[in-house]
């Protein structure tokens, strides 16, 4: 795994990171952080709305288009990388035009189908599918250290400078970034046949494992936007909601290091139990703590479970699913997990809820996920047998 393939997809896939945190700095610098505290929450329901967008796009068409160009998935990933440096571009020139926003819009959609594109290009890089979930990690670490490198260094320049300055820089990161997708090998032939159809049992894991990562997945909306509303409310100060971000960070640090070694022990759908029951844990403790240490709990664990939880999915469908329908299965459960965050988000966005009260609710909608999954499992089991 560690051969120059994979090297070049790693490389590639940590400076397309690094340029959307630049992005993510620009937008928040120029539109999200001056919000007054009345408008807040009707404009974050609309953010919240406008983010599904991208995924409605990607879905019916990149995922097919990525299936029929198998052997060219390596150029619409360099391409997206050049489309977004030209819009960054754009974007730095209509900071404060109408254009502005439909140009943010297309970097949104392309970062999106730049993931898709990442994760189909995966086992085309990996010789062993054993090393499928270290491999998964790996991109995840370098992702997470690319993102927090350039966020850094976007934060410092925003404060010295503009959003625009961020964006031009950003712009030369997607570069970068372009360069090094071109460098990654195209995609071989992998061990399944074009024409091998997915077994039902191989379907069912495969949705099972869906339905447990939304869970995951809506739980991290709902922490975010809970404790963004309820530290604001308790009239914690802004550095502290940075610090609990940092945290949510550092566990998906930890869980990208520890999937490869749980993945040693245990199958892909142990993986997936693990990110559910761990955060549920945390949560159902931090419930019964002060607010700053539970919200810190709370962002580190389900950080750490997310970050797990995505290698194992990844790796369970690059396992059991065909090469030919990697891009579209990618697609639409990018989609599918969007949906979740976004409605896990809406929940907050839209009832007071206290931070104590959010945990425990977190809590019991993770335990949950964690019966149905392993539920789904054992009837699974039971049907095949």
């Amino acid at each position: 795994m560690g051969r120059p393939p994979f090297t070049a997809l790693a490389r590639a896939y940590a400076a397309s990171v690094g340029g959307d945190a630049f992005v993510a700095v620009a937008l928040a610098g120029s539109l999200f952080f001056m919000v007054p505290s009345a408008e807040a929450r009707p404009k974050v329901a609309l953010y919240l709305l406008l983010t599904m967008t991208p995924f409605a796009l990607v879905a019916p068409v990149l995922g097919p288009a990525l299936d029929r160009a198998k052997t060219r998935r390596v150029t619409l990933a360099t391409a997206s990388c050049v489309a977004r440096a030209v819009l960054c571009l754009l974007m730095a020139r209509h900071l404060h035009s109408l254009l502005f926003y439909p140009e943010a819009f297309g970097v949104l959609v392309l970062m999106k189908g730049f993931q898709v594109a990442k994760s189909s290009l995966v086992p085309a890089v990996v010789s062993d599918p054993a090393e499928l979930v270290r491999a998964n990690s790996r991109l995840t670490l370098n992702g997470v250290v690319g993102g927090a490198l350039a966020g850094a260094i976007a934060a410092g320049v925003l404060k010295i400078g503009s959003g625009s300055y961020v964006l031009v820089l950003g712009a030369s990161v997607y570069v970068v970034a372009a360069v090094l997708s071109a460098r990654v090998p195209s995609a071989r032939d992998v061990a399944v046949e074009a024409d091998t159809p997915l077994r039902p049992s191989q379907l069912l894991g495969i949705r099972l494992a869906s339905v447990a990562m939304a869970v995951v997945r809506g739980g991290v909306g709902f922490l975010v936007f809970a404790l963004a509303f309820g530290l604001r409310r308790e009239g914690q100060p802004a550095w502290f909601y940075g610090a609990v971000i940092a945290a949510s960070s550092f566990g998906g640090l930890v869980g990208a290091v520890a999937a490869p070694r749980l993945r040693r022990a245990v199958r892909e759908e142990a993986v997936v139990v693990a990110a559910l029951a761990i955060p549920a844990g945390a949560a159902l403790l931090g419930a019964r703590s002060e607010a700053r240490p539970a919200a810190l709990i709370a962002a580190l664990a389900l950080g750490l479970g997310s970050a797990v939880g995505r290698a194992g999915f990844d790796s369970l469908v690059q396992r059991d699913a065909p090469d030919t329908v990697w891009g579209r299965a990618f697609a639409r459960y990018e989609a599918y997990f969007q949906l979740a965050w976004v409605l896990g988000a809406f929940v907050p966005t839209l009832i007071t809820l206290s931070i104590g009260t959010a945990l425990l609710l977190l809590a019991l909608g993770l335990g949950a996920g964690v019966v149905a999954y392993l539920g789904g499992l054992a009837a699974e089991s039971l049907v095949g047998r």
